[in-house]
Formats: structure tokens, C-alpha cells, sequence
């Protein structure tokens, strides 16, 4: 350390450019007598720069210079401690996750996520990770065959896959099991004259319900797709209109715009005549 430290102070002596100092770190002057230095200390585990800021109090600037090589000289043991701060249990590497995955994905994820922790998973957060086995795996997820299981397993092994990825465990042990078998109902699908009694139905409904019927059983859009329609989207004078987005409920956030899951999703849709004719009478019922 006192020979990084002289070694720098041999810097500060000669006469440098402040420029050829400054590759040490920043120097920020947050007000008379105060500055802010700042050093970086590498990348962590995730490619996230890491970096050492810290408040001096100094008579000039040169002074805060010799602060920053100081501060310099220490980052190496620095970076250490902030590397040896690997989390030691379940609910530490589900923040660790969630701020490296889970932050980057949409709104409707984040909140999915997030409700699978709070609900099904939190209660096994102080379990440490080198405690974890295939019994404990098993344990967390229980003897369920459900959708929710199944989105619990998936979630626990791609954190643990990470785990293993950033040193913190050897093995995913979520790996070792089996995963839960969720089968999902198979779908009731009409047929022709079920489908005749409905829309002779939504007939006498207003033109928004009838609107979101036949883009439904004609169009066969999603119904996130339809309730994110814009007029901007429809093209009358082709008798088309184009599909590139969803409305999806987030919790604590209400309805909320995101692109379509795919490209593919994104699509451009014929317009059928009939359906032409009662969005022309929807637009002029919004205008008045």
C-alpha cells in the first residue's frame, strides 16, 4: 500500500497535466472546500461497472488530488469487499436477479415475477444457499401439478442457473428434480351455429362490445390486441389494419402498452366490410 500510495505521490510532484492526473479517477468541486472523488474499480459479475465515490474536505483542489490517488491505491481491496458481498441466502440472490434480469424485462414480467416471490416463494427467502439439495428443491416447490408450480420451479431454476454462472453455488439442484406436470384444460372452441347465437346476441349491445366480438370470431386477434387499438392503426382506404401491440393489466400500475410477444406478432390484418362499416359508426359516436 505505502508503495502505490509514493508512487502517485511521485505524480502529483512532477508536473502533470491535470488531465494525466484525472486517469486516476473524477474530481467533482461540490462547493468551496468540498469535492467528490470517485474511482473505478473494474466490473462485477454482471459486466456492471463498479465503482468507489467518497466526500473530502480540501483547501484546494491539488489537495483533493492527492486524496483521489489515495483512494486509488486502495481500490484493488475495495473491489474485493464489494466481489466477497456474494449473497448467502434465497432472498439476497432474488434481489441480485431481479436487478440484473428481471429490472430489463416489461412491466407485466417484473410484476409477474415479483408476485410469485411474494406469494409462493418468500417464505424459504432465509434459506441459505449452500443449504439448498434436490429435498429442499422438492420442499420449495411442493407435490402441486399447477400453472403456479410450474412458474415457481421455472423462476427458481433460472436464478440458481445464475447462481452457478456468478460462482455463488457448483450446482442447480432445481435441475435434479422433476419438474411439475401442468396440463393445461383444453380449449372449448364454437362451431358454426354457437357462434351464429352469440353474434345475434351482441347485436343489440353497444358498438364497442360488438367491435370487440368480431375482431375476436372474425379476426381471430387476442383480446389484449383488440383493447390496444388506435385509430392510427386502421386504414380504411385499404380495408386493412395493422397489429404491433398489447394491453396488459400490471398490478399497481393499471393497464399499461407493450409491443406484441413476437415480430411475427406484429401483423397487418384485412379489414372486413361489414366491420369497416360499424367502426365508421363507432368513430363518428366517440367524435360526438
Amino acid at each position: 500500500m505505502l508503495q502505490i500510495y509514493a508512487r502517485f505521490q511521485n505524480i502529483l510532484q512532477r508536473g502533470d497535466s491535470v488531465a494525466d492526473k484525472r486517469k486516476l479517477g473524477h474530481i467533482k468541486k461540490l462547493e468551496e472546500g468540498k469535492f467528490l472523488i470517485r474511482v473505478s474499480m473494474g466490473f462485477d459479475e454482471f459486466g456492471k461497472r463498479l465503482q468507489v465515490s467518497k466526500t473530502v474536505f480540501c483547501a484546494s483542489e491539488r489537495e483533493a488530488e492527492k486524496e483521489l490517488a489515495l483512494l486509488y491505491a486502495e481500490r484493488e481491496q475495495l473491489a474485493e469487499d464489494r466481489r466477497s458481498g456474494a449473497p448467502k441466502t434465497l432472498a439476497a440472490l432474488y434481489r441480485e436477479w431481479s436487478e440484473a434480469h428481471v429490472s430489463t424485462l416489461e412491466e407485466n414480467s417484473k410484476a409477474f415475477y415479483a408476485s410469485l416471490w411474494e406469494n409462493h416463494i418468500k417464505e424459504f427467502g432465509k434459506l441459505n444457499l449452500s443449504a439448498l439439495s434436490p429435498s429442499t428443491c422438492k420442499k420449495i416447490i411442493g407435490n402441486e401439478n399447477s400453472r403456479t408450480a410450474e412458474a415457481v420451479y421455472k423462476m427458481l431454476k433460472a436464478m440458481c442457473s445464475k447462481a452457478v454462472l456468478w460462482g455463488y453455488i457448483e450446482k442447480n439442484y432445481f435441475e435434479y428434480i422433476d419438474a411439475p406436470k401442468h396440463k393445461a384444460k383444453e380449449k372449448l372452441i364454437f362451431d358454426e351455429n354457437q357462434l351464429g347465437a352469440v353474434a345475434r346476441f351482441v347485436r343489440s349491445e353497444d358498438l364497442k362490445y360488438q367491435l370487440l366480438f368480431y375482431f375476436a370470431a372474425v379476426c381471430g386477434m387476442r383480446r389484449q390486441e383488440i383493447v390496444a387499438l388506435k385509430w392510427d392503426d386502421i386504414d380504411l382506404g385499404s380495408c386493412s389494419f395493422r397489429v404491433c401491440r398489447a394491453a396488459v393489466a400490471v398490478a399497481g400500475k393499471g393497464t399499461v402498452l407493450k409491443s406484441t410477444k413476437t415480430a411475427s406478432s406484429c401483423r397487418r390484418l384485412h379489414l372486413p366490410e361489414f366491420l369497416e362499416r360499424l367502426l365508421i359508426r363507432y368513430q363518428v359516436e366517440q367524435f360526438e
